[in-house]
């Protein structure tokens, strides 16, 4: 190491000597200092080369730097790391300039191209202006619950969720069902069940009905509730059950299958002259009666016997020549018709003053029998009703001063015509709810009408009915019948029935030993609108039909 110290002396001295000769003192130095000391220095030199690169290849230090030639006793000794370090300092000329001053790499505090994340980083602070930003603040890739700009395929494709309610509907006139003591009911009949997205649910239908009983007269409600597949519930819909205490015939079960041997459907009867009607009939098989369900027409009259007050529906001072009516009836061999006709009525109740114009619905039955004919008048009859005799047609009506078994339009009645023994016939009437209609409360109130009751007709004669083997067809008739004229060509009238519903239709038979009701549906009936169909409107729905319910208005001028 130390011939190494002395041999960079030696050069140090050269270099110094040139410097102050012009060149030519410091090659011949050189040279000498190089022939002699090469011998000691040996291969040491070559071991140094590498570490004297850095004084070789330094560029020139300034005049002041490099003019003085220090002496042999200052460069004896071993230079301190500041002075002759063979590595320059950096407060000096290096290539490598001190980090404060001019460093290719300032400092961190000042021109780091790195600046603190505090002062001027390209990545600003997390609070400020960080390209990476909190995740509360502004984060490119927000938290899935906020913003997230890449949603799942779940979320993306989600369909949308079922929040509609379904709804619970109750067929008009049915917000109360009635029923007569120990009768059956159809607690479905009338209601209806659809969702908006899953359509019909009326199958889904549930009803309540807590402390009902069928034998015991009161009402009752009945609590209907329905929920779709996603659990939205419907509003619930309330009905009033009314056991009635009535000597009309209780209600049969209903038939809603096959029946084995049934016939096929009816053609369309043929028209009969003299009247304008709607008629429905079944097919000729084992019935045994029918019933029907009807909230009676709105009547308007416009043909009389002379002059009449047109501002009135139907004027009592004036003989009508058109009658209403609304009638059931059948045939097992001969023709029976079984209902009730505009008539005339009291004026006012416990008098004998009648209206010379038909003025309310009132009960008859007319019947084709050539025994057992029941003819008389009331005094025959205890004061109750009346049989005319034509030959062997008989038409019979109650008496005129029972203003109980007067109705008027907008009553709804149960009607029903069967054969309780063979051979014969009867009548029976329940009323299930009294108009609301102004005009007819008006009227029952200016006459001092009683309230409409149920009514049950004898039993009268009507071969082959109720007989063993013997097939019986039934109808269902609307019809503007017009006074002298059976059996001729309908007269032009301006007279109106409005709004005769039917609300349901049912054939009565026997079915393994158990009496049913079966609807009479399109499949079990024939119709026709007579003389012409242009002066009928029938409006029904599919479920209607199916049950033989309709609304029928007769208009022939318009």
């Amino acid at each position: 190491m130390k011939k190494l110290i002395i041999f960079i002396l030696a050069l140090t001295v050269a270099a110094a000597s040139f410097a102050c000769s012009g060149g030519e003192r410091t090659e011949e130095s050189s040279a000498e200092t190089s022939i002699e000391d090469s011998s000691a220095a040996g291969s040491d030199i070559e071991e140094s080369s590498e570490e004297t690169s850095i004084e070789e290849s330094s560029q020139e230090t300034s005049a002041e730097e490099s003019s003085e030639e220090p002496s042999l006793e200052e460069s004896s000794e071993e230079p301190s790391a500041e002075e002759s370090s063979e590595e320059p300092s950096f407060e000096g000329s290096s290539e490598e300039p001190s980090v404060e001053e001019s460093s290719e790499e300032p400092s961190i505090e000042e021109s780091s191209e790195e600046p603190s994340v505090e002062e001027s980083s390209e990545g600003p602070s997390v609070e400020e202006s960080s390209e990476e930003p909190s995740v509360e603040e502004s984060s490119e890739e927000p938290s899935t619950e906020e913003s997230s700009e890449e949603p799942s395929a779940e979320e993306s494709f989600e369909e949308p969720a079922d929040t509609d309610k379904p709804v619970i509907t109750l067929a008009p006139f049915t917000g109360t069902l009635y029923v007569s003591r120990g009768g059956s009911i159809d607690f479905m009949s009338g209601v209806s069940g659809y969702d908006p997205t899953e359509g019909d649910l009326t199958d889904h239908v549930t009803v309540s009905a807590e402390g009902y009983d069928e034998n015991t007269p009161g009402e009752y409600t009945a609590v209907y509730r329905l929920a779709d597949s996603a659990g939205n519930e419907a509003d619930e819909v309330m009905r009033t059950i009314t056991v009635k205490e009535s000597a009309v015939l209780a209600e049969y079960p209903v038939w809603e299958g096959q029946i084995s041997g049934e016939k096929p459907k009816p053609a369309d009867p043929k028209v009969f002259g003299g009247a304008w009607y709607r008629k429905v009939i079944s097919s000729k098989d084992s019935w045994t009666g029918i019933e029907a369900t009807v909230t009676l027409p709105e009547v308007v009259i416009r043909r009389y016997d002379g002059e009449y007050d047109e501002t009135l529906p139907y004027d009592p001072e004036v003989k009508n020549l058109d009658n209403p009516s609304v009638y059931l009836g059948g045939n097992a061999g001969s023709e029976s018709d079984v209902g009730l006709g505009f008539s005339r009525t009291l004026y006012k109740a416990g008098t004998s003053n009648l209206t010379k114009s038909s003025f309310a619905f009132r009960p008859f039955w007319r019947y084709i029998t050539s025994t057992d004919k029941d003819a008389g008048g009331y005094d025959v009859h205890g004061g109750l009703y009346a049989v005319s005799a034509n030959g062997n047609n008989c038409y019979a009506n109650y008496h005129w001063k029972y203003t109980e078994y007067y109705y008027l339009p907008g009553d709804t009645l149960r009607i029903v015509v069967y054969s309780p023994a063979p051979g014969k016939l009867q009548l029976m009437i329940e009323v299930i709810s009294k108009s609301t209609l102004p005009s007819s409360v008006a009227i029952r109130e200016q006459y001092g009408w009683k309230d409409p009751a149920d009514f049950v007709s004898p039993v009268f004669a009507s071969a082959g009915h109720g007989t063993n083997g013997v097939l019986a067809e039934f109808k269902r008739v609307n019809a503007i019948d017009q006074s002298g004229n059976e059996g001729k060509t309908a007269i032009p009238t301006d007279t109106e029935i409005t709004g005769a519903v039917w609300h349901s239709t049912y054939l009565h038979r026997v079915i393994n030993g158990v009496a049913y009701r079966v609807p009479m549906n399109e499949n079990r009936r024939g119709e026709v609108n007579a003389p012409y169909g242009s002066a009928f409107t029938v409006v029904s729905t599919p479920e209607e039909r199916a049950i033989g319910a309709e609304t029928v208005t007769i208009a022939p001028e318009n």
